[in-house]
């Protein structure tokens, strides 16, 4: 039986609680703790045990809402309180860390170079840093709102900023000057996304719909339903397919050649964790539910399941590293859970 030393966290009651009552049955992984020794974390109901990289602090700053791997795999981001994170993917350490954010950082993203990183949220500036310095580049200054979801052009010329304004903001990566304003949803946009070519957006919103548009005019190209809320949109690798997660854990897969619905996935609420592999054939979801899923992208059917404590709340953001065979998950409750999702031979 584990010793009182060893539960996940002296300061966090439900931690102790938790860990209490399910670590004698479960596997010992280790937990790399910010700042602090590690030491042991006892693991998951289902799925492989994780590689944890725990989050030390308030509980503001705690929560990770956003998590991007760079394109060589070796470094992870993650965006949550006021503070962005740089780990190294190989020793599970954090590097550097990029403060001063005014508010919650909702969303991060990383050039295709690999060289430059963005950030945004909550009544804040558009930051730009080096990725493998730390330092701030250069600051935009973006109007009063929540921002909560910002990419990337595959070229890495240009970026993309939604929020409670319910428009999409295109900005010159070089100057940092908004070059366009898309507008057309009637309520608050969750998240935008580039295509791998570079040459449709993807946005999901309040308003019930997902919709596609055309970067070189501007102009709205399509329009996609759900039943509710769109919390979330993911562009499969090779560009074919569209994932769109709603509030009530719907997740559909559209053929962005036909606009046709493929299939639908009764995943978590609140689906705004959304990822492919990069090998187009998986899908792994995240929600307002303590497990990340995979899902068979031809079937929709469920390859895999991992649990998350209960206290933790919120998966807020899922993603693969460059070669696959590693799933990230950022949760509320300030923790990063790397598994290894490789085949089993």
């Amino acid at each position: 039986m584990p010793t009182e030393f060893q539960l996940r966290s002296m300061r966090d009651p439900q931690a102790r609680q938790h860990a209490a009552l399910r670590g004698g049955a479960r596997a010992v992984v280790m937990v790399a703790v910010l700042g602090v020794t590690a030491w042991p974390f006892f693991g998951t109901a289902r799925g492989d045990e994780p590689v944890i990289l725990s989050i030390n602090g308030p509980s503001e700053e705690r929560a990770v809402k956003a998590i991007v791997f760079t394109p060589d795999g070796k470094t992870l981001a993650t965006g949550g309180g006021k503070t962005v994170r740089l780990f190294d993917v190989a020793t599970r350490k954090q590097r550097s860390a990029i403060g001063g954010h005014a508010g919650q950082v909702f969303s991060v993203a990383i050039s295709p170079d690999g060289k430059t990183g963005a950030s945004v949220g909550r009544n804040d500036s558009l930051r730009l840093w080096d990725v493998a310095t730390g330092k701030v580049r250069s600051l935009t200054s973006v109007r009063p709102i929540t921002n909560v979801s910002l990419a990337f052009s595959p070229d890495g010329k240009v970026l993309v900023t939604t929020g409670s304004d319910k428009k999409l903001r295109l900005w010159d990566v070089a100057t940092g000057k908004e070059t366009a304003a898309l507008a057309g949803h009637d309520k608050m946009v969750w998240c935008v996304r580039f295509s791998p070519d570079g040459k449709t957006l993807a946005s999901a919103s309040n308003d019930g719909t997902v919709r596609l548009w055309d970067v070189s005019t501007g102009k709205e190209s399509a329009r996609l339903g759900h039943k509710r809320y769109v919390v979330s949109v993911a562009f499969s690798p090779d560009g074919k397919t569209l994932a769109s997660g709603g509030q009530d854990g719907e997740v559909k897969l559209w053929d962005l050649a036909t606009r046709k619905e493929l299939l639908e996935i009764k995943a978590q609420k609140w689906a705004h964790a959304l990822a492919f592999s990069p090998d187009n054939k998986t899908l792994a979801t995240g929600g307002r539910v303590n497990v990340v899923k995979l899902w068979d992208v031809a079937t929709g059917k469920e390859r895999a399941a991992y649990e998350v404590p209960r206290y933790f709340d919120t998966v807020a953001s899922v993603a693969f590293s460059p070669d696959g065979r590693t799933l990230a998950a950022g949760l509320n409750g300030g923790e990063v859970r790397l598994w290894d999702v490789r085949p089993k031979r």
